[in-house]
């Protein structure tokens, strides 16, 4: 069931036309990727900013489903209902918060609340599209409280397949493959054979697939290599492709083993040829991400994507030995936090001061909190600046969807502890609006703006930035790990370093020889 819960977020007085829709479809984007926190702040502008009052409540609504579904903060999600309950009782929403926040008792144990929750969603709602699953739920909660389980379950890890499916290639018109000598096409109901051969290009002509000029008169095939790898594009890969009609072209999954999967992960999340024990805690922190998402995506068509959005992922390349042996070095090693996967962020450089997660995302995360770093600030390019004009600034919140009219300045409000800009206060000829620092990044270039860790100065409509870091500063600062192991630190110090509260532990599959 969906889970949702409102954040407190003042309503001012925009003095820009802002577009939700655009708001929604980036949020939504960001959470097919697995980017959950990231969407946190989209959802929050939308509730801030958009006129209509159903819009904001129902970013908010989705905002609740990522804490209770993704973020497993269910005592926060019921916070947040009655504050959407008391801000926006009419909405349309509103119904729907109501009955999901019965279902967050429901699962928290707590009987009697959600038997009178759902007895109140009844009430107030008795031909709502809820009503019957009202009804069953309240019974449901009745049965508990006579059978007196009360209490909720224990929570527990991830200890179900390790096997991720990642979206390799999207929207492509034609995809050569070959195999390591050659390869299958089979049909994924039926297992029949429907091709054979050592290349082919596949394409899509009348919504169906075909491969070299021939009709495979289906909309998905799965190809398995008859040797050890089979290349798709230009990159080799190990495991199955899955290859499936998609609306702009031919989306490509590469269905792996999560061990094989990090040989393609940590040499392009870490150069190669750094110390082994930063190469083991990239290692970890990878291993760990990728199932955490993998547990919340059962449901959706794949677990991650090979870009940023998830985690750089290049297939296998034997020549990166290195990693490799990190990755066997740490085998099924993974961070949890109260008996759960942790959602190990890591980033590029800290700058000399690593983030709180709710600082940059609005969710805090107990293992997701900042501190000194000084290993970040001994690193190459910690330092950065560049220089954005008036009319660029404009332009980069138009593209966003926020019409702020002639920027005229920028003002930073305030500072967290680690020193970045909490807020950036947009001047114009229409008035002011303020946005949280790590959203206006983003939405300049956050290769050119590279952290929120900075001060500006301007001069003739053009503004400067100087600032230290590169990326958002929350969980492990790769270069601090790298700094760490070359002052003999173990991965394990390091990763205790940057996720404070985190425990490792060793999953049971790393334990079985067969596996």
């Amino acid at each position: 069931m969906a889970i949702a819960l409102f954040l407190a977020v003042p309503i001012p007085k925009a003095i820009a036309v802002y577009e939700a829709e655009l708001g929604f479809g980036r949020a939504a984007t960001l959470i097919n990727q697995g980017q959950y926190l990231e969407s946190l702040s989209e959802y929050q502008e939308v509730a801030t900013f958009a006129s209509m009052p159903e819009d904001r409540a129902k970013a908010l609504f989705f905002m609740g489903t990522i804490y209770g579904l993704y973020l497993d903060q269910k005592e926060g999600s019921i916070r947040y209902f009655d504050r959407v309950l008391a801000s926006y009782p009419r909405t349309l929403t509103a119904g729907e918060s109501l009955f999901n926040k019965g279902m967050v008792l429901f699962q928290n144990g707590d009987y009697e609340d959600a038997r009178q929750v759902f007895k109140q969603y009844l009430g107030k709602h008795p031909g709502g599209r809820h009503a019957l699953m009202a009804r069953v739920w309240e019974r449901n909660a009745e049965t508990c409280l006579l059978e007196a389980r009360i209490q909720p379950s224990s929570p527990t890890r991830y200890t179900g397949d390790t096997t991720l499916r990642i979206l390799i290639r999207s929207d492509v018109e034609s995809l050569p493959v070959k195999g390591d000598p050659g390869f299958q096409c089979t049909d994924p109901v039926t297992g029949q054979i429907l091709f054979e051969a050592n290349q082919g290009i596949f394409s899509i002509k009348g919504g169906r697939l075909w491969v070299n000029g021939r009709d495979l008169e289906t909309e998905r095939c799965e190809l398995l290599s008859r040797g050890q790898t089979i290349t798709a594009g230009k990159a080799k890969y190990k495991g199955l492709l899955i290859l499936y009609v998609a609306p702009g072209g031919i989306d490509v999954i590469n269905r792996v083993g999560v061990e094989t999967y990090l040989y393609g992960v940590v040499p392009r999340e870490m150069p190669s040829g750094w110390p082994e024990e930063a190469l083991k805690a990239q290692a970890v922190a990878a291993r760990s991400y990728a199932l955490y998402l993998k547990e919340k995506r059962l449901n959706e068509p794949f677990d991650l994507t090979a870009t940023t959005a998830s985690q750089v992922y290049g297939g296998y390349d034997e020549t990166f030995s290195k990693a490799i042996r990190a990755v066997d070095d740490t085998r099924g090693q993974v961070l949890t936090h109260d008996g759960k996967l942790a959602l190990t962020y890591y980033h590029s450089n800290s700058g000399g001061y690593t983030e709180d997660a709710g600082n940059v995302w609005v969710a805090d995360m107990p293992y997701l909190k900042g501190g000194a770093d000084p290993f970040s600030s001994k690193s190459p390019g910690t330092r950065w600046e560049c220089s954005l004009k008036a009319a660029e600034i404009q332009q980069a919140m138009l593209n966003a969807g926020l019409d702020v009219g002639k920027v005229t300045g920028l003002r930073l409000l305030d500072a967290t502890t680690s020193g970045r800009v909490r807020t950036v206060r947009i001047m114009s000829d229409s008035g002011a609006l303020s946005l949280n620092s790590n959203s206006f990044r983003l939405k300049m270039d956050p290769a050119r703006v590279r952290s929120t860790r900075f001060a500006i100065t301007n001069k003739d409509d053009v503004y400067l930035f100087k600032g230290t870091g590169y990326g958002h500063g929350v969980g492990m600062s790769q270069w601090g790990a790298r700094n760490m192991a070359l002052e003999n630190k173990t991965y394990q110090n390091i990763l205790s370093y940057y996720y404070k509260g985190a425990i490792m532990e060793i999953l049971d599959y790393a334990l079985d020889v067969n596996h």
